[in-house]
């Protein structure tokens, strides 16, 4: 009677390691190459992982520069109107300093915004740091690592044209 072994059956018996020889020869014998056996298991340091790691690293040595930069500022007590972070190579952040204190946020009951009232106090204890600019797709990927939004839409066209080329096929 032929035995049917799950994956963590075959690790709990096996180990980690031993499961993943197991697998690789079982893979072998099935007729796989090294390539996709490497592919399946991940052990090899495929593009997609060295750019994982690549990129754990760099997060790494952005947080301790940044937990350094913090405390330096701690000491000295101030802090930079502006910061620039680098999150790749190729894309930055512009950020720029909200202080410490307190605003009035809302609209009076007098004006025509309804939803924007009541007036209440907003009040920060610490300074914070806040995007200077809506944060752009790039930038979502370089920390989030997936897009926001898909790119494969169709362009939109407002108003008449919009209808008209709609009406037409062209969208």
């Amino acid at each position: 009677m032929p035995i049917d072994w799950d994956q963590d059956s075959l690790e709990r018996l096996l180990g980690k390691h031993g499961q993943t020889l197991f697998a690789r020869r079982y893979l072998l014998h099935q007729g796989c190459t090294e390539e996709e056996v490497d592919r399946i298991t991940g052990d090899s340091c495929s593009p997609l992982l060295s750019r994982i790691s690549d990129v754990r690293k760099r997060r790494e040595a952005t947080i301790q520069r940044l937990r350094q930069e913090r405390q330096s500022l701690r000491q000295e007590g101030e802090y930079p109107h502006r910061l620039a972070l680098a999150l790749t190579d190729e894309v930055h952040i512009d950020l720029v300093l909200v202080p410490a204190g307190e605003f009035l946020m809302g609209s009076p009951d007098s004006e025509d915004h309804p939803n924007e009232s009541p007036q209440r106090v907003v009040r920060f204890e610490r300074p914070f740091y806040m995007g200077r600019f809506p944060v752009t797709q790039s930038q979502w990927f370089a920390v989030m690592g997936e897009q926001p939004v898909s790119t494969h839409r169709k362009p939109r066209i407002a108003g008449r044209a919009g209808k008209l080329a709609r009406l037409s096929g062209i969208l």
